[in-house]
């Protein structure tokens, strides 16, 4: 069983004065950082995710062995300067050491955007890490439990 070290909700990290569009929690539960967010996503929201992100890389793992689980749903769709900000947010994570094992992509197959974005998602991801895209929570908790069974 993962005892939950953080948990994170988007609403806190909000800027002043703009609306988030979207919403997202972001718990670091052992070994599993977990994302579960739902769109469509505007600039400011990406923003605030990045920020959440940041203060969750501290609890993680001291030995930063660690699964990413992500969960998208509703839709996928941003304006380009929330995907680019996106883009350079994760290659700056790369840059400082932040390297999952492996990152669980859940987009169920009605998720709005999902045939134009996520294929660039995976694209934007897997240099740094092996991506594994499901339709199903249930098939991404399966494959978590076999990864984080085989590290011992």
């Amino acid at each position: 069983m993962l005892t939950q070290a953080l948990k994170l909700d988007s609403a806190a990290f909000a800027p002043s004065r703009f609306a988030l569009h979207g919403r997202a929690e972001v718990a670091v539960q052992g070994r599993a950082l977990r994302i579960e967010a739902a769109g469509p996503f505007n600039l400011e929201f990406v923003q605030a995710v990045c920020r959440m992100l940041d203060v969750a890389a501290h609890a993680l793992p001291a030995d930063r062995r660690f699964v990413e689980c992500v969960a998208l749903r509703h839709s996928l769709l941003m304006p380009p300067a929330a995907f680019e900000l996106l883009r350079a947010f994760s290659a700056r994570s790369q840059r400082v050491g932040y390297r999952p094992q492996a990152m669980l992509l859940v987009v169920p197959a009605q998720t709005e955007g999902r045939d134009l974005l996520l294929p660039r998602l995976v694209k934007l991801w897997s240099p740094s890490r092996p991506v594994h895209v499901f339709e199903a929570s249930a098939e991404a908790e399966l494959m978590l439990s076999r990864l984080l069974r085989s590290w011992h």
